[in-house]
């Protein structure tokens, strides 16, 4: 539970609950230059909003309880595919020197940068419904990465504004969960290469660019059309609140400023503390909510069409969509259409594609058809050259096969495997060993 901040509900400010139980935003005044028109309220359930942070259960995961608490995160992404999303890092340190084509290509420049020389620290996690409505248990999943400050570089500034939010990086240091880990887990969670997932974000470049670090592997590309590729793949929905405040009523309005300001403006009280991943996803979820339902009741779809995808500070959010041709000619939307999923009977545990496969989309998109042929070839002896026969998976190489065999689930699928009588092992190899994740 988020009691172990130390956060006085009472500070909360009042006024925001009804009788019954029941929140209505007619109960703010209204905001500069809506005194013409008011638009009708909706009354939303507090289920949507919590009040304090008794009602919330802050999921607080680390190396010792990444699988269980994912496994907990795949249960609830059927029926709450809002995913608000917040990332904690080691600020910012390096400064790309150079010419550029605008502010928005010197911004990648600077991300790609720290990105590729960082480590993220914190990732939070937020699951609605299109409500906003919070599942039954109020779930906050908050996950902490490793990071060693004698070791991993950072910016001091940011540090002490960690230490001041209360990170222990000693347990950071010690209890951290690795890089691979988080990421191979996030690709298989369902939440990726997935549309009816719609990603809630403030200011996000950064956000993503982490995110798709931890999913690949490599750093991310020079080139900032190939990762806006690659974030319209991983992410094909996804809204930016940043971006959302240029739109006609929220820039009439004059709301301006970070999360926190812009949350003080909209009365979302904060739940949590400051500057923890867990709580400032739970603050962009409710921040969007409360700008969606005061600005964009009747025209959601329209300027949902205009700014999904966009991130602000980079050119797309801008100039709109980007060439989608590769210099072989080749549609790239044709080459990546990500291939249809299906889930467990059993478990609906592992909803998304496996962390190989997205790899071999992105990182080489014009082999992907064809390898993919010559490995699923029943025909060939040994099912292809790079076949881990224990989890009955292809790779389109041996690197790839590698770091699939250093995983805790494929160790775990083999350690199965052995402890299973002869006859029933050899049965396993012939069809693959088929256990869950």
């Amino acid at each position: 539970m988020l009691a172990s901040n130390g956060i006085d509900s009472a500070k909360i400010k009042p006024g925001i609950l009804r009788a019954k139980l029941v929140f209505s935003f007619d109960c703010f005044p209204l905001l500069p230059q809506q005194t013409k028109k008011r638009r009708r309220p909706m009354t939303v359930t507090t289920n949507a909003f919590p009040s304090s942070f008794k009602e919330i259960t802050l999921h607080d995961v680390w190396a010792n309880n990444l699988e269980a608490e994912f496994a907990k995160l795949r249960d609830l992404i059927d029926a709450y595919p809002f995913v608000a999303m917040d990332t904690e890092y080691p600020g910012v340190i390096a400064t790309p020197v150079g010419q550029f084509r605008s502010k928005e290509d010197f911004n990648y420049q600077q991300l790609r940068l720290n990105v590729d020389c960082l480590k993220l620290i914190q990732v939070g996690f937020t699951l609605t419904n299109e409500k906003g409505q919070l599942p039954p248990g109020r779930d906050i999943f908050q996950f902490n990465l490793h990071f060693d400050p004698s070791t991993d570089s950072f910016a001091h500034t940011s540090l002490e504004l960690l230490k001041a939010a209360g990170f222990d990086f000693n347990k950071h240091q010690t209890e951290g969960i690795k890089l691979e880990d988080f990421g191979e887990l996030l690709t298989t969670s369902g939440l990726v290469v997935e549309p009816r997932i719609t990603w809630l974000t403030f200011h996000s470049c950064f956000d993503f660019g982490y995110l798709i670090r931890a999913i690949m592997l490599v750093k991310l590309p020079e080139d900032e059309k190939d990762f806006f590729r690659f974030h319209r793949k991983l992410f094909p929905n996804s809204f930016d609140i940043k971006i959302l405040l240029r739109q006609a009523g929220p820039r009439d309005a004059m709301l301006k400023g970070g999360l926190q300001e812009l949350a003080d403006q909209l009365h979302v009280p904060r739940i949590g503390q400051c500057h923890q991943a867990g709580s400032d996803s739970l603050l962009t979820a409710m921040t969007f909510f409360k700008l969606q339902e005061l600005f964009f009741a009747e025209n959601w779809k329209e300027v949902a069409s205009a700014v999904q995808g966009h991130m602000a500070g980079l050119s797309n959010s801008q100039n709109g969509t980007i060439n989608s041709i590769n210099n072989n000619g080749e549609n790239l939307d044709d080459i990546l259409m990500p291939k249809k999923h299906t889930q467990s009977n059993k478990t609906k545990k592992r909803a998304g594609r496996d962390l190989d496969e997205i790899h071999a989309d992105l990182i080489k998109p014009g082999k992907v058809a064809k390898l993919q042929n010559q490995l699923l070839d029943d025909d060939l002896p040994g099912r292809g050259q790079h076949y881990c026969v224990t989890c009955d998976r292809h790779f389109v190489d041996g690197d790839a096969k590698a770091r699939h065999e250093r995983t805790k689930g494929h160790k775990r699928r083999l350690h199965a495997l052995k402890e299973k009588p002869h006859t029933q092992r050899e049965a396993d190899l012939a069809g693959g060993l088929g256990v869950d994740d």
